[in-house]
Protein backbone atom coordinates (compact mmCIF):
# COMPACT_ATOMS: atom_id res chain seq x y z
CA UNK A 1 0.00 0.00 0.00
CA UNK A 2 1.22 3.51 -0.81
CA UNK A 3 0.41 5.79 2.08
CA UNK A 4 0.71 9.52 2.44
CA UNK A 5 2.45 9.07 5.76
CA UNK A 6 4.54 5.96 5.16
CA UNK A 7 5.01 5.04 1.55
CA UNK A 8 6.00 3.22 -0.44
CA UNK A 9 4.68 -0.27 -0.84
CA UNK A 10 2.91 -2.08 -3.66
CA UNK A 11 -0.61 -3.40 -4.26
CA UNK A 12 -2.61 -0.54 -2.85
CA UNK A 13 -6.11 -1.10 -1.58
CA UNK A 14 -8.65 1.66 -2.32
CA UNK A 15 -10.19 1.51 1.16
CA UNK A 16 -6.82 1.85 2.89
CA UNK A 17 -5.78 4.67 0.55
CA UNK A 18 -9.09 6.42 1.24
CA UNK A 19 -8.57 6.01 4.98
CA UNK A 20 -5.15 7.61 4.62
CA UNK A 21 -6.85 10.54 2.86
CA UNK A 22 -9.25 10.88 5.80
CA UNK A 23 -6.33 10.85 8.24
CA UNK A 24 -4.58 13.55 6.20
CA UNK A 25 -7.71 15.72 6.09
CA UNK A 26 -8.20 15.28 9.83
CA UNK A 27 -4.77 16.88 10.37
CA UNK A 28 -5.34 19.53 7.69
CA UNK A 29 -8.01 21.54 9.46
CA UNK A 30 -7.21 24.79 7.61
CA UNK A 31 -4.65 25.86 4.96
CA UNK A 32 -1.94 26.54 7.55
CA UNK A 33 -2.28 23.17 9.24
CA UNK A 34 -2.55 21.51 5.81
CA UNK A 35 0.75 22.98 4.64
CA UNK A 36 2.34 22.16 7.99
CA UNK A 37 1.35 18.50 7.50
CA UNK A 38 2.59 18.49 3.88
CA UNK A 39 5.96 19.87 4.98
CA UNK A 40 6.28 17.14 7.59
CA UNK A 41 5.58 14.42 5.03
CA UNK A 42 7.82 15.88 2.32
CA UNK A 43 10.77 16.27 4.67
CA UNK A 44 10.27 12.70 5.81
CA UNK A 45 10.69 11.80 2.12
CA UNK A 46 13.94 13.84 1.93
CA UNK A 47 12.62 16.87 0.07
CA UNK A 48 14.84 19.90 0.67
CA UNK A 49 13.34 23.25 1.62
CA UNK A 50 14.18 26.20 -0.65
CA UNK A 51 14.34 29.81 0.53
CA UNK A 52 12.59 32.34 -1.70
CA UNK A 53 14.98 35.08 -0.53
CA UNK A 54 18.01 33.22 -1.87
CA UNK A 55 19.32 32.15 -5.29
CA UNK A 56 18.40 28.52 -5.84
CA UNK A 57 20.89 25.75 -6.52
CA UNK A 58 19.11 22.89 -8.30
CA UNK A 59 20.75 19.52 -8.90
CA UNK A 60 19.67 16.56 -11.08
CA UNK A 61 17.79 13.93 -9.06
CA UNK A 62 17.08 16.53 -6.38
CA UNK A 63 13.77 16.90 -4.52
CA UNK A 64 12.70 20.37 -3.36
CA UNK A 65 9.82 22.38 -1.91
CA UNK A 66 8.96 25.85 -0.66
CA UNK A 67 5.98 27.57 0.92
CA UNK A 68 4.33 30.98 0.50
CA UNK A 69 2.41 32.56 3.38
CA UNK A 70 2.52 29.17 5.13
CA UNK A 71 -0.70 28.37 3.21
CA UNK A 72 0.62 27.53 -0.27
CA UNK A 73 3.22 24.92 -1.18
CA UNK A 74 5.10 23.85 -4.29
CA UNK A 75 7.19 20.67 -4.47
CA UNK A 76 9.18 19.35 -7.42
CA UNK A 77 11.61 16.64 -8.44
CA UNK A 78 14.38 17.06 -11.00
CA UNK A 79 14.69 14.02 -13.28
CA UNK A 80 16.61 15.62 -16.14
CA UNK A 81 19.53 17.91 -16.95
CA UNK A 82 17.97 18.66 -20.35
CA UNK A 83 15.01 20.78 -19.31
CA UNK A 84 14.73 22.67 -22.59
CA UNK A 85 13.84 19.44 -24.42
CA UNK A 86 11.94 17.74 -21.61
CA UNK A 87 9.73 20.40 -20.03
CA UNK A 88 7.67 20.49 -16.86
CA UNK A 89 4.96 18.04 -15.75
CA UNK A 90 2.72 20.07 -13.45
CA UNK A 91 -0.28 19.17 -11.28
CA UNK A 92 -2.04 22.13 -9.66
CA UNK A 93 -4.57 22.05 -6.82
CA UNK A 94 -5.70 24.20 -3.88
CA UNK A 95 -5.83 23.52 -0.15
CA UNK A 96 -8.42 26.04 1.08
CA UNK A 97 -12.10 25.21 1.64
CA UNK A 98 -15.24 27.11 2.66
CA UNK A 99 -15.08 27.60 6.42
CA UNK A 100 -16.07 30.12 9.04
CA UNK A 101 -13.20 32.42 10.00
CA UNK A 102 -12.83 34.45 13.19
CA UNK A 103 -12.83 38.19 12.64
CA UNK A 104 -9.71 40.08 13.75
CA UNK A 105 -9.59 42.39 16.74
CA UNK A 106 -12.37 41.63 19.19
CA UNK A 107 -13.72 38.27 18.02
CA UNK A 108 -16.05 37.67 20.96
CA UNK A 109 -19.57 38.75 21.86
CA UNK A 110 -21.32 38.28 25.19
CA UNK A 111 -25.13 38.08 24.98
CA UNK A 112 -27.57 36.62 27.48
CA UNK A 113 -24.56 35.48 29.53
CA UNK A 114 -23.39 33.37 26.57
CA UNK A 115 -20.10 34.03 24.76
CA UNK A 116 -20.20 33.76 20.99
CA UNK A 117 -17.39 34.04 18.46
CA UNK A 118 -17.70 36.82 15.90
CA UNK A 119 -17.12 35.05 12.58
CA UNK A 120 -17.61 35.52 8.86
CA UNK A 121 -17.81 32.96 6.05
CA UNK A 122 -14.75 32.24 3.93
CA UNK A 123 -15.90 31.01 0.52
CA UNK A 124 -19.31 29.84 -0.63
CA UNK A 125 -20.56 27.32 1.89
CA UNK A 126 -23.82 25.48 2.58
CA UNK A 127 -24.24 27.22 5.92
CA UNK A 128 -27.03 25.00 7.32
CA UNK A 129 -24.64 22.03 7.42
CA UNK A 130 -22.58 23.80 10.08
CA UNK A 131 -25.42 23.80 12.62
CA UNK A 132 -25.48 21.62 15.76
CA UNK A 133 -22.04 20.08 15.19
CA UNK A 134 -19.01 20.14 17.50
CA UNK A 135 -16.55 22.58 15.94
CA UNK A 136 -12.81 22.89 16.44
CA UNK A 137 -10.62 26.00 16.08
CA UNK A 138 -7.29 26.07 14.26
CA UNK A 139 -5.05 28.35 12.19
CA UNK A 140 -2.02 30.44 13.02
CA UNK A 141 -0.99 33.22 15.39
CA UNK A 142 1.73 35.85 15.37
CA UNK A 143 3.83 36.84 18.38
CA UNK A 144 6.14 39.80 18.95
CA UNK A 145 9.52 39.27 17.29
CA UNK A 146 12.93 40.89 17.40
CA UNK A 147 11.83 43.51 14.81
CA UNK A 148 8.44 44.67 13.49
CA UNK A 149 9.12 42.77 10.25
CA UNK A 150 10.00 39.48 11.94
CA UNK A 151 7.05 38.43 14.12
CA UNK A 152 7.12 34.83 15.31
CA UNK A 153 4.55 32.60 13.60
CA UNK A 154 2.96 29.54 15.22
CA UNK A 155 0.44 27.03 13.88
CA UNK A 156 -2.32 26.18 16.34
CA UNK A 157 -5.03 23.53 16.59
CA UNK A 158 -6.90 23.18 19.86
CA UNK A 159 -7.67 19.54 18.91
CA UNK A 160 -10.87 19.45 20.92
CA UNK A 161 -14.44 20.57 20.26
CA UNK A 162 -14.49 24.24 21.24
CA UNK A 163 -17.81 25.62 20.04
CA UNK A 164 -21.17 24.91 18.35
CA UNK A 165 -23.71 26.84 16.26
CA UNK A 166 -27.11 25.82 17.66
CA UNK A 167 -30.31 25.74 15.67
CA UNK A 168 -33.41 27.40 16.99
CA UNK A 169 -35.93 24.84 18.21
CA UNK A 170 -38.75 24.02 15.82
CA UNK A 171 -41.17 25.06 18.60
CA UNK A 172 -39.89 28.61 18.16
CA UNK A 173 -40.03 28.57 14.37
CA UNK A 174 -42.60 26.18 12.93
CA UNK A 175 -41.65 27.19 9.38
CA UNK A 176 -37.99 26.15 9.66
CA UNK A 177 -38.47 23.11 7.39
CA UNK A 178 -40.14 25.20 4.68
CA UNK A 179 -36.90 26.93 3.77
CA UNK A 180 -34.90 29.49 5.69
CA UNK A 181 -32.40 32.17 4.73
CA UNK A 182 -29.76 32.45 7.44
CA UNK A 183 -28.60 35.80 8.76
CA UNK A 184 -24.87 35.16 8.95
CA UNK A 185 -24.16 37.89 11.49
CA UNK A 186 -27.07 37.00 13.75
CA UNK A 187 -27.70 33.26 13.50
CA UNK A 188 -24.38 31.69 12.53
CA UNK A 189 -22.12 32.83 15.37
CA UNK A 190 -20.88 29.84 17.40
CA UNK A 191 -21.27 29.54 21.17
CA UNK A 192 -17.94 28.98 22.91
CA UNK A 193 -18.68 29.47 26.62
CA UNK A 194 -20.95 30.70 29.37
CA UNK A 195 -19.77 34.04 30.70
CA UNK A 196 -18.81 34.35 34.33
CA UNK A 197 -17.90 37.31 36.50
CA UNK A 198 -14.24 37.05 35.48
CA UNK A 199 -15.03 37.23 31.76
CA UNK A 200 -13.13 39.97 29.88
CA UNK A 201 -14.15 40.06 26.22
CA UNK A 202 -10.96 41.45 24.69
CA UNK A 203 -8.58 39.09 26.48
CA UNK A 204 -10.60 35.87 26.66
CA UNK A 205 -9.51 34.44 23.29
CA UNK A 206 -5.87 35.37 23.91
CA UNK A 207 -6.02 33.61 27.27
CA UNK A 208 -7.29 30.46 25.56
CA UNK A 209 -4.37 30.63 23.10
CA UNK A 210 -1.96 31.33 25.97
CA UNK A 211 -3.10 28.20 27.80
CA UNK A 212 -2.95 26.07 24.64
CA UNK A 213 0.54 27.08 23.47
CA UNK A 214 2.20 28.07 26.71
CA UNK A 215 2.99 31.59 25.51
CA UNK A 216 2.21 35.02 26.96
CA UNK A 217 -1.10 36.55 25.92
CA UNK A 218 0.48 40.01 25.83
CA UNK A 219 2.88 38.81 23.10
CA UNK A 220 0.06 37.90 20.68
CA UNK A 221 -0.11 40.42 17.84
CA UNK A 222 -2.65 38.82 15.52
CA UNK A 223 -4.33 35.56 14.52
CA UNK A 224 -5.96 33.88 11.55
CA UNK A 225 -8.28 31.24 12.95
CA UNK A 226 -10.82 28.96 11.28
CA UNK A 227 -13.65 26.75 12.50
CA UNK A 228 -13.75 23.13 11.34
CA UNK A 229 -15.92 20.09 11.93
CA UNK A 230 -14.32 18.25 14.83
CA UNK A 231 -15.70 14.78 14.04
CA UNK A 232 -13.47 12.78 11.73
CA UNK A 233 -14.55 11.60 8.29
CA UNK A 234 -15.62 8.02 7.62
CA UNK A 235 -15.68 5.33 4.98
CA UNK A 236 -19.36 4.44 4.53
CA UNK A 237 -21.64 2.36 2.33
CA UNK A 238 -22.72 -1.29 2.20
CA UNK A 239 -19.48 -2.11 0.38
CA UNK A 240 -17.26 0.65 1.81
CA UNK A 241 -17.57 2.48 -1.47
CA UNK A 242 -17.94 6.05 -0.18
CA UNK A 243 -15.76 8.62 1.58
CA UNK A 244 -17.80 10.91 3.85
CA UNK A 245 -15.52 13.73 4.93
CA UNK A 246 -15.13 17.49 5.06
CA UNK A 247 -12.77 19.36 2.71
CA UNK A 248 -12.62 16.63 0.05
CA UNK A 249 -12.81 19.70 -2.18
CA UNK A 250 -9.92 20.02 -2.56
CA UNK A 251 -7.63 18.14 -0.18
CA UNK A 252 -8.42 14.89 -2.00
CA UNK A 253 -6.57 16.22 -5.05
CA UNK A 254 -3.71 17.47 -2.86
CA UNK A 255 -3.39 14.03 -1.28
CA UNK A 256 -3.48 12.16 -4.61
CA UNK A 257 -1.08 14.57 -6.29
CA UNK A 258 1.54 14.64 -3.55
CA UNK A 259 1.44 10.87 -3.21
CA UNK A 260 1.96 10.55 -6.96
CA UNK A 261 4.91 12.96 -6.86
CA UNK A 262 6.60 11.10 -4.01
CA UNK A 263 5.93 7.64 -5.39
CA UNK A 264 6.69 8.22 -9.09
CA UNK A 265 9.76 6.65 -10.61
CA UNK A 266 12.04 9.07 -12.44
CA UNK A 267 10.71 10.37 -15.74
CA UNK A 268 12.60 12.50 -18.25
CA UNK A 269 11.33 15.89 -17.14
CA UNK A 270 10.76 17.99 -14.03
CA UNK A 271 7.70 16.96 -12.01
CA UNK A 272 5.91 19.74 -10.13
CA UNK A 273 3.06 19.69 -7.59
CA UNK A 274 1.79 23.20 -6.81
CA UNK A 275 -0.88 23.82 -4.18
CA UNK A 276 -2.47 27.26 -4.03
CA UNK A 277 -4.49 29.02 -1.36
CA UNK A 278 -7.55 31.28 -1.73
CA UNK A 279 -9.19 29.50 -4.68
CA UNK A 280 -12.53 29.64 -2.87
CA UNK A 281 -12.43 33.45 -2.79
CA UNK A 282 -11.12 34.16 -6.28
CA UNK A 283 -7.40 33.28 -6.15
CA UNK A 284 -6.34 36.93 -6.10
CA UNK A 285 -3.63 36.89 -3.44
CA UNK A 286 0.14 36.45 -3.42
CA UNK A 287 -0.42 32.78 -2.55
CA UNK A 288 -3.27 32.27 -5.02
CA UNK A 289 -3.35 30.96 -8.59
CA UNK A 290 -3.88 34.49 -9.92
CA UNK A 291 -0.38 35.43 -8.73
CA UNK A 292 2.96 34.72 -10.38
CA UNK A 293 4.00 32.01 -7.90
CA UNK A 294 4.04 29.21 -10.43
CA UNK A 295 5.46 31.28 -13.30
CA UNK A 296 8.27 32.58 -11.09
CA UNK A 297 8.96 29.07 -9.78
CA UNK A 298 9.37 27.57 -13.24
CA UNK A 299 11.61 30.43 -14.32
CA UNK A 300 13.77 30.14 -11.20
CA UNK A 301 14.21 26.42 -11.84
CA UNK A 302 15.16 27.17 -15.45
CA UNK A 303 17.65 29.84 -14.41
CA UNK A 304 19.19 27.50 -11.86
CA UNK A 305 19.67 24.95 -14.64
CA UNK A 306 21.43 27.48 -16.86
CA UNK A 307 18.66 28.34 -19.31
CA UNK A 308 18.23 31.77 -20.86
CA UNK A 309 14.90 33.61 -20.87
CA UNK A 310 14.24 32.50 -24.45
CA UNK A 311 15.09 28.91 -23.60
CA UNK A 312 12.75 29.09 -20.62
CA UNK A 313 9.89 30.22 -22.85
CA UNK A 314 10.68 27.37 -25.21
CA UNK A 315 10.50 24.97 -22.27
CA UNK A 316 6.99 26.17 -21.42
CA UNK A 317 5.84 25.11 -24.89
CA UNK A 318 7.00 21.56 -24.12
CA UNK A 319 5.24 21.43 -20.75
CA UNK A 320 1.81 20.27 -19.62
CA UNK A 321 -0.38 21.01 -16.60
CA UNK A 322 -3.22 19.11 -14.92
CA UNK A 323 -5.54 21.37 -12.92
CA UNK A 324 -7.01 19.05 -10.28
CA UNK A 325 -10.20 20.10 -8.51
CA UNK A 326 -13.25 18.10 -7.48
CA UNK A 327 -16.27 17.73 -9.81
CA UNK A 328 -20.04 17.38 -9.39
CA UNK A 329 -21.64 13.95 -9.44
CA UNK A 330 -25.23 13.62 -10.64
CA UNK A 331 -27.45 13.82 -7.55
CA UNK A 332 -30.17 11.12 -7.55
CA UNK A 333 -32.70 13.59 -6.12
CA UNK A 334 -31.86 16.36 -8.60
CA UNK A 335 -30.85 14.72 -11.91
CA UNK A 336 -32.44 17.55 -13.88
CA UNK A 337 -29.67 19.94 -12.76
CA UNK A 338 -27.07 18.18 -14.90
CA UNK A 339 -26.35 18.13 -18.61
CA UNK A 340 -28.68 15.56 -20.25
CA UNK A 341 -25.87 13.70 -22.04
CA UNK A 342 -22.78 13.91 -19.79
CA UNK A 343 -23.66 12.58 -16.37
CA UNK A 344 -20.62 11.83 -14.16
CA UNK A 345 -21.14 9.47 -11.26
CA UNK A 346 -19.19 8.58 -8.15
CA UNK A 347 -17.21 5.43 -8.88
CA UNK A 348 -17.13 6.11 -12.61
CA UNK A 349 -13.53 7.33 -12.72
CA UNK A 350 -11.85 10.74 -12.96
CA UNK A 351 -13.89 13.52 -14.56
CA UNK A 352 -12.62 15.75 -17.36
CA UNK A 353 -14.25 19.18 -17.09
CA UNK A 354 -14.99 21.28 -20.18
CA UNK A 355 -16.72 24.60 -20.77
CA UNK A 356 -17.42 26.58 -23.95
CA UNK A 357 -17.05 29.73 -21.83
CA UNK A 358 -13.57 28.54 -20.72
CA UNK A 359 -14.47 28.23 -17.06
CA UNK A 360 -12.28 25.15 -17.38
CA UNK A 361 -9.05 24.99 -19.37
CA UNK A 362 -9.63 21.65 -21.12
CA UNK A 363 -9.59 21.54 -24.90
CA UNK A 364 -9.53 18.73 -27.44
CA UNK A 365 -5.77 18.29 -27.22
CA UNK A 366 -5.41 18.40 -23.44
CA UNK A 367 -8.40 16.15 -22.76
CA UNK A 368 -6.94 13.62 -25.22
CA UNK A 369 -3.69 13.66 -23.24
CA UNK A 370 -5.48 12.86 -20.00
CA UNK A 371 -7.63 10.14 -21.58
CA UNK A 372 -4.52 8.50 -23.03
CA UNK A 373 -2.80 8.55 -19.63
CA UNK A 374 -5.89 7.02 -17.99
CA UNK A 375 -6.10 4.27 -20.60
CA UNK A 376 -2.48 3.33 -19.94
CA UNK A 377 -3.28 2.49 -16.30
CA UNK A 378 -6.72 0.96 -17.00
CA UNK A 379 -8.77 3.82 -15.55
CA UNK A 380 -12.09 5.00 -17.01
CA UNK A 381 -12.81 8.71 -17.48
CA UNK A 382 -16.02 10.76 -17.53
CA UNK A 383 -17.05 14.20 -18.77
CA UNK A 384 -18.56 17.10 -16.86
CA UNK A 385 -20.10 20.01 -18.72
CA UNK A 386 -22.54 22.48 -17.23
CA UNK A 387 -26.19 22.32 -18.15
CA UNK A 388 -26.75 25.05 -20.73
CA UNK A 389 -27.92 28.23 -19.03
CA UNK A 390 -26.16 27.31 -15.78
CA UNK A 391 -22.68 28.91 -15.75
CA UNK A 392 -21.41 26.81 -12.84
CA UNK A 393 -18.10 27.36 -11.06
CA UNK A 394 -14.51 27.59 -12.21
CA UNK A 395 -11.07 26.40 -11.09
CA UNK A 396 -7.43 27.42 -10.92
CA UNK A 397 -6.94 25.98 -14.41
CA UNK A 398 -7.89 28.95 -16.62
CA UNK A 399 -6.22 31.36 -14.19
CA UNK A 400 -2.90 29.51 -14.17
CA UNK A 401 -3.03 28.90 -17.91
CA UNK A 402 -3.45 32.62 -18.58
CA UNK A 403 -0.23 33.32 -16.63
CA UNK A 404 1.80 30.47 -18.13
CA UNK A 405 0.51 29.76 -21.62
CA UNK A 406 1.00 26.03 -20.90
CA UNK A 407 -1.26 23.37 -22.41
CA UNK A 408 -3.54 22.19 -19.59
CA UNK A 409 -6.59 20.16 -18.68
CA UNK A 410 -9.14 20.42 -15.84
CA UNK A 411 -9.99 17.18 -14.04
CA UNK A 412 -11.30 15.97 -10.69
CA UNK A 413 -13.35 13.28 -8.98
CA UNK A 414 -17.13 13.36 -8.78
CA UNK A 415 -18.61 14.14 -5.35
CA UNK A 416 -21.95 15.05 -3.82
CA UNK A 417 -22.56 17.84 -1.32
CA UNK A 418 -19.74 20.06 -2.56
CA UNK A 419 -19.13 22.92 -0.08
CA UNK A 420 -21.11 21.18 2.65
CA UNK A 421 -19.31 20.75 5.95
CA UNK A 422 -19.17 17.05 4.95
CA UNK A 423 -18.89 15.93 1.32
CA UNK A 424 -19.33 12.48 -0.25
CA UNK A 425 -16.95 10.83 -2.72
CA UNK A 426 -15.82 7.42 -3.98
CA UNK A 427 -13.03 5.28 -2.55
CA UNK A 428 -12.26 3.75 -5.97
CA UNK A 429 -12.12 7.13 -7.71
CA UNK A 430 -9.49 8.42 -5.29
CA UNK A 431 -7.15 5.51 -6.02
CA UNK A 432 -7.83 5.75 -9.77
CA UNK A 433 -6.90 9.40 -10.09
CA UNK A 434 -3.73 8.78 -8.09
CA UNK A 435 -2.78 6.12 -10.66
CA UNK A 436 -3.26 8.59 -13.53
CA UNK A 437 -1.27 11.30 -11.75
CA UNK A 438 1.57 8.86 -11.07
CA UNK A 439 1.61 7.77 -14.74
CA UNK A 440 1.70 11.44 -15.78
CA UNK A 441 4.81 12.02 -13.68
CA UNK A 442 6.51 8.77 -14.73
CA UNK A 443 5.90 8.53 -18.47
CA UNK A 444 9.05 8.90 -20.55
CA UNK A 445 9.27 11.91 -22.84
CA UNK A 446 9.58 10.04 -26.15
CA UNK A 447 6.61 7.83 -25.30
CA UNK A 448 4.68 10.84 -24.06
CA UNK A 449 5.22 12.65 -27.35
CA UNK A 450 4.35 9.62 -29.45
CA UNK A 451 1.18 8.83 -27.57
CA UNK A 452 -0.39 12.28 -27.32
CA UNK A 453 0.58 14.09 -30.51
Amino acid sequence: MVKFDSHKEENMDSKEFAQDLIDFINKSTDPFNAVDEMVRVLEKDYFKRLDLTEVWEIEPHGKYYFTVNSSSLTAFTVDTDDLINRGFRIIGAHCDAPQFMLKPGNALKSEEKIIRLNTEPYGGMIVSTWLDRPLGISGRIFLKGSTPFTPEEMVINFKRPMCVIPNQAIHMDRSINKGHEYDLQKEMLPIISLSGKDFMTENYLKRLIEDELGIKADDILDYELFLYEFDKGSIVGANDEFISCGRLDNLAMVHAGLNALMDADESTGISVMTIFDNEEVGSRSRQGADSNILLNTLERISKAMGLSRTEFLTTLEKSFMISADMAHSVHPAFPENHDPSNRPLMGGGPVIKASAAKRYTSDGYSSSVFKSLAEKVGVNTQWFVNKSGNPGGTTIGPIAASHLGIKSVDVGNAILGMHSIRELGSTEDHLDIYKVFKEFYEIKYDTFEKDIR
